[in-house]
């Protein structure tokens, strides 16, 4: 809904988030382009993150964004 109010098709959007499952792969699924941020520290007792399951472009820092794709 959100591509089609923008008038932007789906391959034209970024979609950049932290949840590997939630946010990269559904991201993929939509036919948006996913980003995985992996920048944000993740608390002592939280259970490691598994990788997503689909290609996707990590980043590390959000100047990466301006830097590298603007």
């Amino acid at each position: 809904l959100a591509c089609r109010r923008a008038r932007l098709s789906p391959e034209e959007v970024w979609y950049c988030g932290d949840n590997p499952v939630a946010d990269i792969e559904g991201a993929a699924g939509a036919g948006l382009t996913p980003l995985w941020y992996t920048g944000a520290p993740q608390p002592a007792y939280a259970v490691p993150r598994q990788p997503p399951r689909c290609p996707c472009r990590r980043v590390s820092d959000w100047r990466e964004l301006t830097r590298e794709w603007a």
